[in-house]
């Protein structure tokens, strides 16, 4: 009997999750990004004019975490801070087009991954994994 057999459903989906992201952390460290930096990005760029404090929410992190990661961004030039005009204290967020484009090479990346998945199934058998990838989705 393999490990794998004994493992619970959670751990096998987080088993999945590990893997994307080592598949995504590999293919990525020659911009100097990780995955965990485009989930800042992201949020900045569905969310125009976010506030450091908002993100920090959003992400569900620590503010001093956001901080840091918020800074290595800067530094890369894939995001930049304004200070508020209704209040100094607060830093709004904004994506740069280098960040947007790095958006676009993550969408990629995991595009590549997600066919790797795709090439293992048929059509129908795709299909019902991704609603019951849903329903357990609405469940949680």
């Amino acid at each position: 009997m393999e490990l794998n057999d004994l493992l619970p459903l959670v751990y096998k989906i987080r088993l999945i999750s590990k893997r994307n992201t080592q598949y995504i952390d590999n293919r990525l460290k020659n911009y100097g990004m990780y995955h965990g930096d485009f989930q800042y990005l992201y949020i900045i760029y569905k969310n125009k004019g976010i506030t450091q404090r908002e993100l920090s929410k959003k992400l569900n992190l620590h503010e001093s975490s956001v901080t840091r990661g918020i800074k290595r961004l800067e530094r890369k030039e894939f995001i930049k801070t304004e200070k508020s005009n209704e209040d100094k204290r607060r830093n709004i967020l904004s994506i740069t087009s280098k960040g947007c484009e790095m958006l676009k090479i993550n969408f990629k990346e995991q595009k590549s991954f997600e066919e790797n998945i795709e090439k293992i199934f048929t059509p129908d058998e795709l299909k019902v994994f991704e609603e019951n990838l849903e329903r357990i989705i609405k469940m949680s």
